[in-house]
């Protein structure tokens, strides 16, 4: 919070990711005037948090809905969510969000079976956030 405060764009990532390269900002970002995001990434690199995801399955994220058809049920797009890798843009909204995720996980700070990531897709979930995506 404190340093997107500051107008600090912040990734955070799990000990266990490695980053092999700095080519990371032309997929998340405008920040770098003479190097804007690759054309697939435009729209990627207006959002205010990025998360990365446990599970990328075209053919089932396709059809855009939670149930991984036509195996039913499962976790499908969204509650696949993983705060292992995150990005928050100096943004209003990206600040709104963590406040809003602090809160959350101070209230459920005693819960059983509960953390940060399972807190932060139940956010997600719950306020119905829906991706972004560009026309054909």
């Amino acid at each position: 919070w404190e340093l997107v405060s500051l107008g600090y764009d912040v990734l955070i990532s799990d000990l266990d990711v490695v980053w092999l390269s700095a080519g990371w900002e032309r997929w998340m970002t405008y920040r770098v005037p003479h190097s804007p995001p690759l054309r697939e990434a435009e729209l990627i690199a207006m959002a205010d948090v990025l998360v990365s995801t446990d599970e990328l399955d075209e053919e089932y994220d396709a059809f855009g809905r939670y149930e991984r058809w036509p195996h039913g049920a499962g976790w499908g797009r969204r509650t696949d969510l993983n705060t292992g890798v995150v990005l928050f843009r100096a943004t209003n909204g990206s600040k709104a969000f963590l406040q809003a995720w602090r809160l959350a996980m101070l209230a459920k700070r005693e819960a059983e079976n509960t953390n940060d990531q399972f807190i932060f897709v139940a956010m997600v979930r719950d306020a119905g956030i829906e991706p972004v995506t560009s026309s054909p």
